[in-house]
């Protein structure tokens, strides 16, 4: 909801932070989804050292067809215009770059700039950056000042043993219907110890837990067979773990 919020009415760059494994990618591809008919989005996946000259170019393949003629995809000035005709007739440009942590340090500078531009005159594009670190680490000492004034972060805490396991039973469920939790409390708790509470790494955990077979059961810590599933729910949630 805060990230709605921002992503409609501030004029600042908003940065989703979270380490890999947080769910960042994921928590992006649903904020994109529920963006209504208003909203027109350009996704961008970095690449490593994306220099400004090749984000640009990117971030106008997202808008495509949008424009009445090709823009020129060497400067902002395009995205200004695009993005100031859009809020007159109510509608908004809305920029999502994932990997964030991999833009250069003109491609950030880049973004500050056309950020700075913004007034009661003049709209910017509503942009948000997925990174897994503080991107002012990518810059200078004055950009640095610059980037943090003309942006907004917000981190994406891990979950607490109790968001763990709902996690983990919401993944089960979701394919297996009915279907009870595969693990014991124990096994529960070392699954949050070891992901920290991070969903992707939940995911791992999980799923090598529930490969590791008789050692593991005999452990205490894997997919112990005298839990009581039947075989063809066994089989299932094999599956699904691999799967994710």
């Amino acid at each position: 909801a805060l990230l709605e919020h921002l992503s409609r009415y501030s004029s600042l760059l908003s940065v989703v932070q979270g380490p890999q494994g947080s769910g960042k990618s994921r928590f992006m591809m649903e904020f994109a989804r529920h963006q209504d008919e208003t909203t027109i989005v350009s996704h961008v996946k970095a690449s490593m050292l994306m220099t400004a000259g090749q984000l640009l170019p990117a971030i106008y393949k997202g808008f495509a067809g949008h424009f009445s003629q090709p823009p020129n995809e060497t400067t902002f000035g395009p995205l200004l215009k695009f993005s100031h005709d859009l809020e007159e007739k109510g509608q908004s440009a809305l920029i999502l770059v994932d990997n964030a942590q991999e833009l250069n340090t003109d491609a950030i500078s880049m973004l500050v700039d056309m950020m700075s531009l913004a007034t009661d005159n003049q709209t910017v594009p509503h942009i948000v950056l997925f990174s897994e670190y503080p991107l002012s680490r990518n810059l200078d000492t004055y950009q640095s000042s610059r980037y943090e004034q003309l942006s907004h972060s917000l981190t994406l805490a891990p979950y607490s043993l109790e968001q763990t396991r709902a996690y983990l039973l919401h993944r089960v469920r979701a394919v297996g219907g009915g279907i009870n939790l595969p693990f014991n409390e124990k096994q529960v708790l070392q699954i949050y110890q070891e992901s920290f509470g991070y969903p992707g790494r939940i995911n791992q955990v999980a799923q090598a837990m529930m490969g590791a077979g008789g050692k593991a059961a005999k452990s205490g810590f894997g997919f112990n067979l005298a839990m009581g599933l039947p075989l063809a729910h066994m089989a299932l949630l094999s599956t699904v773990m691999l799967g994710i």
